[in-house]
């Protein structure tokens, strides 16, 4: 395993490498274009750090590399605005633990992902972002952050397509998983009639069969289960909300299963 921080010009700026468990000091002040690059073997989890404020996450890599750009301007927004500060910093980087990758968990956390990234899972991918916003990204819905009653930049981070009804949301897993329930946070800043809930949707999965949903006004994370399944992916899509300016957007997904 490897980890190296480079600069815009993949100048080498720190580095470390080892077998199990890394960690990687880096006191200096980021600058804009600097990267993460972390290296394993493909197939493999890997437990990885980047800043305290963007949550640990486990990933599964397709390849034998993961890049990650650090956030600049309003991409920065969208996360805790202590991420990447000041000169201290730590990078991590370890095998999970089968006694971790056996059980059954949140299969959708990933605070790492992000557009157009698909070597490393799990990664979303939404057909519409409302005005190309970093706050109505997809990734937003899998940073681990919950906090439902509010919009716009952290800590009210969603994934949002605007007024539109034919919105879709897939989540990639990136190998075959097995999983039971879904849980969803809509957005809930209902002051002044800002959002409405969506009323009803479905769930598809790669398997081909579908799941119809029903969604409450609610600040609350909303919990969908059913028989297991084995799914490469999951989809939401069908998103029905009554007539109205005021929008719908998801704050947060959960996938809970196992590895197969």
């Amino acid at each position: 395993m490897k980890i190296t921080v480079l600069n815009k010009e993949n100048e080498v700026l720190a580095v470390t490498e080892g077998n199990d468990l890394l960690e990687l000091a880096y006191n200096e002040v980021y600058q804009v274009g600097d990267k993460f690059v972390f290296e394993g073997k493909a197939g493999e989890f890997f437990t990885i750090t980047v800043d305290p404020n963007v949550v640990e996450s486990v990933v599964y890599m397709t390849k034998d590399q993961l890049e990650f750009t650090l956030p600049q301007g309003d991409w920065k927004r969208s996360y805790h605005p202590e991420s990447f500060a000041g000169k201290s910093h730590v990078l991590t980087m370890k095998k999970t633990e089968e006694a971790v990758i056996n059980q059954r968990r949140n299969l959708a956390l990933n605070g790492l992902d992000k557009r157009g990234d698909q070597n490393y899972y799990p990664h979303t991918d939404p057909n519409i972002v409302t005005r190309e916003e970093p706050w109505f990204e997809g990734r937003n819905t899998v940073d681990g952050y919950k906090d439902t009653k509010g919009h716009g930049p952290f800590p009210y981070q969603s994934w949002g397509g605007g007024l539109r009804d034919d919105l879709e949301f897939r989540l990639y897993f990136g190998r075959e998983v097995m999983i039971d329930e879904v849980i969803l946070y809509l957005r809930a800043d209902y002051k002044n009639d800002h959002d409405i809930n969506w009323h009803s949707g479905i769930i598809e999965f790669s398997d081909g069969s579908k799941l119809p949903i029903e969604m409450l006004k609610t600040t609350e994370g909303q919990s969908y289960k059913f028989e297991p399944k084995k799914v490469t992916w999951i989809k939401l899509n069908h998103l029905r909300r009554e007539v109205s300016e005021a929008f719908s957007a998801l704050i947060q997904i959960e996938v809970f299963g196992r590895e197969i």
